[in-house]
């Protein structure tokens, strides 16, 4: 039952996200801050954990296809986080840093993890959602890195 409840749990993940695909106008009226706003109200409620988002960059500014990337970043890390850290409490930032780059940056009070150990066993049972991470992160641009200490998120 315990497996069949986390291969459901996602299954429904995956069709949230193919739903989120299925609704994202493909012009430049897709709104990040309002997308991220309501799913981190879902999310707040669905999974009763904390997410405090710190918003301090130009989203109006950010390329369409650029926007879509981060949100889908940013969804993944929190669908990562209520599955597999038992944390209460996330700090979401999104800004941009002093050389005019854009950072994301999530942390959690979750238990932590192997970084290591979890990419190869995600890339061996076919689980993509950091391989997704890392290649929207690229497509942006950008560095994508995990930093993870046990019993520290």
């Amino acid at each position: 039952l315990t497996i069949l409840k986390e291969s459901t749990r996602e299954i429904l993940d995956n069709t949230r996200h193919v739903i989120f695909d299925l609704k994202s106008p493909q012009d430049a009226q897709f709104n990040l801050l309002d997308k991220l706003n309501r799913y981190i109200e879902n999310y707040r409620r669905q999974n009763n954990i904390n997410v405090t988002a710190e918003i301090s960059t130009p989203i109006e500014n950010i390329g369409t296809d650029k926007r879509k990337s981060i949100f889908y970043i940013i969804t993944e890390a929190l669908v990562n986080i209520q599955k597999h850290s038992n944390a209460k409490n996330v700090e979401l930032r999104l800004g941009v840093k002093g050389n005019n780059d854009l950072e994301i940056r999530i942390k959690d009070d979750g238990e932590g993890f192997d970084v290591e150990k979890t990419l190869q066993k995600a890339t061996n049972s076919g689980k993509w959602g950091l391989s997704a991470m890392q290649y929207r992160t690229s497509f942006l641009g950008g560095r994508f890195f995990i930093q993870s200490i046990n019993d520290r998120g």
